[in-house]
């Protein structure tokens, strides 16, 4: 058998890759989306179930640029069996001064398999926008026209209006560099480990005497 530089790639592969991970939990990358979540206990069916809701929006948004606000709500069994009863989300939302193209307040059925409701919005000040989305349970009969939202929750967050979004540098790539270094070796490793083991595997030829 040859001599075992695989297993110095081997270790080497290991060692990046732990350090690696433990570089990148303590260095994430640049978030481009935050979510918040939520559970609506059923105070419309009777189910003594709930909805769960969670709100996805961007970390920042650069001079006129547009963004999404997505608001997602999703029924756990006991409220998906009683749907046929009838049951809506209602919500609304508080943006300034961001604007958005889209209707403020939004009143959907909530479907078995989950319900979007999406908000885009830009802004055109440099100055952090303090968003506030109310949302709660309704039945179908509610009219947004003429009843005010009964808010079950509130999302609170800021979306900062920058001159220029935020970079990754190094230091934030640097822990999936490692681990990207890390497997590769792991890989090139146990490919040569294998060839090597395979080598010493085969009956050696004996000489022929003349």
């Amino acid at each position: 058998m040859k001599k075992p530089y695989y297993l110095i790639l081997i270790v080497l592969g290991i060692t990046l890759l732990f350090i690696g991970i433990f570089v990148n939990r303590n260095n994430p990358g640049i978030q481009t989306k935050q979510v918040q979540t939520t559970q609506l206990p059923d105070i419309i069916l009777g189910t003594d179930g709930f909805v769960e809701a969670s709100v996805t929006y961007p970390t920042e948004l650069a001079l006129e640029e547009e963004g999404i606000i997505t608001l997602k709500v999703v029924p756990d069994r006991k409220v998906k069996d009683a749907l046929d009863k009838g049951l809506t989300i209602d919500s609304q939302l508080s943006a300034n001064p961001l604007k958005t193209r889209s209707e403020r307040r939004q009143h959907l059925p909530v479907q078995a398999q989950g319900t979007e409701i999406s908000w885009t919005v830009n802004g055109n000040l440099l100055v952090p926008a303090k968003v506030k989305l109310s949302l709660g349970l309704a039945d179908q009969g509610t009219d947004p026209t003429k009843y005010p939202l009964s808010p079950q929750h509130h999302f609170e967050f800021n979306i900062p209006v920058v001159e220029s979004k935020s970079k990754t540098t190094f230091k934030q790539v640097l822990g999936q560099l490692m681990m990207g270094f890390g497997g590769a070796m792991l890989i090139v490793g146990f490919i040569l480990a294998s060839k090597d083991f395979d080598q010493a595997a085969k009956p050696k030829k004996k000489k022929s005497k003349r």
